[in-house]
């Protein structure tokens, strides 16, 4: 009696579970279909991206916040700003190389030029997305360089893309064109049409050929830009210190300025500008007096030998003399600049400090980035305190 109790017990609850397994299928069906795609869901209108190494490191969503992540994270590849398009119910992506003089200008969409992209990477074949979960068609948007690639290979498709490993872009337009890429180019898209671009400065196989290459780059890139001034107070612009220097751009206490007024934490004191021009001035009028004074002992000189010379002779003689220290004093003028030593004021992207080059070693580190090394400025101290995290980043010393 009591065994079939038992029996009867254990059979009343296994139906009792299937009962009600079956009832909460049924009702996770229901909601799921009639119910959860009428509630309103969350959706962040705007996103700032930030990606190294093909890696998300941090996300922003709004301007204010993406201003102090990247004053945290200077060593990021590429950013990405992201508006959320409620007609199509997807993201608008445009692709951002430089956050810090980046405007929040309206995006403006341009034709889908390409029927499909294919990436052969890994003896594997992976397509990528332009306008699936994010519209990347957007005018004046660079895509399809390597660190973009990178970013899509690893978030998409959980495959990481080594420094020196090489691949291959097909690309089928609406021209029903086949177009192939490498790592050395990228995509510009306009209104109505796209070009590839091939990049100015790309990661080498050989290390020695990537520092020999960055080192004759950037000595092409300072001598086209040694002369370009700062479009407000005139002062010549230095990539150590302002960011960049390229036309129509400020110098770091301008920028400051503008954006958080003269009491700005980021403005350099002294400030450069005013400490540069009484230096120059002061300068060339100890210069301006010295060679007066070197003009004099050697006129005084030149009579005592040619006392005994013709009054004609001697006029003739002085003549020449005078034309020649007049040429001298206009190449002491023009090489001046080349010949004398500044001393210089830096900012230590790292710890923040402001030092001179008489009282810390200034190091400028630079790596290859999405359209141009890019670059950062450490005192030694910080640099001997983090060497082999700059290493493992990818970052050399610029000689």
């Amino acid at each position: 009696m009591l065994d079939k109790i038992k029996k009867n017990g254990s059979m009343l609850i296994a139906i009792m579970f299937v009962f009600f397994v079956k009832m909460y299928t049924e009702i996770e069906y229901t909601f799921n279909k009639y119910v959860l795609p009428y509630l309103p869901k969350h959706i962040e209108q705007t996103i700032f991206v930030f990606s190294e190494n093909g890696d998300i490191i941090c996300k922003s969503y709004n301007f204010d916040e993406m201003n102090e992540n990247r004053k945290k994270n200077k060593s990021i590849d590429f950013a990405i700003h992201k508006e959320y398009d409620k007609e199509n119910e997807k993201y608008n992506a445009f692709i951002v190389d430089n956050l810090r003089n980046y405007s929040n200008s309206e995006f403006k969409k341009c034709k889908k030029h390409f029927m499909s992209v294919e990436l052969s990477a890994h003896d594997k074949k992976y397509e990528i997305h332009m306008d699936r979960n994010n519209n990347y068609y957007l005018e004046n948007n660079e895509v399809l360089f390597y660190e973009f690639v990178q970013y899509i290979l690893y978030n998409e498709y959980g495959s990481y893309l080594n420094l020196d490993e090489k691949y291959t872009i097909t690309i089928v337009d609406n021209d029903c064109n086949i177009v192939t890429m490498d790592r050395t180019q990228y995509i510009k898209f306009f209104d109505n049409k796209y070009e590839i671009i091939t990049r100015k400065k790309y990661i080498k196989e050989n290390s020695d050929k990537i520092s020999s290459e960055i080192k004759n780059e950037d000595n092409c890139l300072d001598e086209d830009e040694e002369n370009i001034e700062c479009i407000n107070c005139n002062v010549l612009l230095e990539q150590y210190r302002d960011g960049d220097v390229k036309n129509d751009f400020r110098c770091n206490n301008c920028y400051w300025e503008d954006e958080q007024g003269n009491n700005s934490e980021y403005i350099i004191k002294p400030d450069y500008r005013n400490v540069n021009k009484e230096k120059e001035i002061s300068s060339e009028i100890e210069n301006a007096i010295k060679i007066e004074e070197e003009i004099e002992i050697e006129k005084k000189n030149k009579l005592e030998t040619i006392h005994e010379m013709e009054l004609e002779e001697a006029e003739e003689y002085l003549e020449l003399e005078n034309k020649e220290l007049e040429h001298q004093i206009e190449s002491y003028y023009s090489d001046k600049k080349i010949n004398e030593k500044k001393q210089e004021i830096f900012k230590c992207d790292n710890c923040g400090n402001i030092y001179s080059n008489f009282i810390s070693k200034k190091i400028i580190l630079i790596r290859d980035s999405y359209h141009e090394n890019e670059e950062t400025c450490l005192c030694e101290e910080c640099y001997n305190l983090n060497s082999d995290t700059f290493k493992n980043r990818k970052w050399i010393i610029k000689e």
